[in-house]
């Protein structure tokens, strides 16, 4: 049976950090080495060599982008602005990517409430109209003909509500079953 292994590569966020955390190191004139050790509990493969490079290109916690951007920061004695640059990209990245999760969970709240608020008017409010108005004896052709056609729509739209609720659902399970290969093709 296989077991579960932890994912192999970091969010944006997390890359964000990174990157934040090595521009401080060297803002802060400490020498990459000393500092990435000072870091070991969070990032232990940087290699005695002192190339920050070197200690990602094995690792598959980083994106190939970052990596070979740290690479040609190394080479042009600019780290600390790519390490900069990198941290702003992935921050950005990652409020992007909130965004687009928020955007897209407040349509799905408004159509589960508005199927709810069909269910209890198709339930609950036109049975008890149809019930007044007969006792009335007010119900003509026309009159019931509507009522009819009212709650036959009102029931395919509670219908139609409920197959995308379900296929919804299914998304959300299917990625829940698959998470790390959804957030592997995601984030890479």
């Amino acid at each position: 049976m296989k077991s579960k292994q932890k994912r192999a590569w970091m969010t944006p966020s997390e890359v964000s950090l990174f990157c934040q955390q090595v521009e401080l190191l060297l803002q802060s004139g400490i020498p990459l080495y000393e500092g990435m050790r000072s870091l070991a509990d969070n990032y232990q493969s940087t290699p005695e060599t002192g190339s920050l490079y070197e200690g990602m290109r094995e690792s598959p916690l980083f994106p190939a982008y970052v990596r070979e951007m740290v690479r040609l920061g190394e080479r042009l004695g600019e780290l600390e602005n790519v390490c900069h640059g990198l941290a702003t990209y992935y921050e950005r990245e990652d409020n992007i990517r909130k965004a687009i999760r928020n955007a897209v969970t407040y349509p799905l709240v408004l159509i589960a409430m508005m199927a709810c608020v069909i269910a209890v008017l198709m339930t609950r409010v036109l049975p008890i109209f149809r019930q007044v108005l007969g006792e009335m004896g007010e119900v003509t052709w026309e009159s019931g003909s509507l009522a009819s056609l009212g709650m036959g729509l009102g029931y395919g739209v509670l219908a139609v509500l409920g197959v995308l609720i379900l296929c919804l659902l299914g998304l959300l399970v299917w990625y829940r079953v698959r998470r790390e290969q959804a957030e592997a093709f995601v984030y890479r």
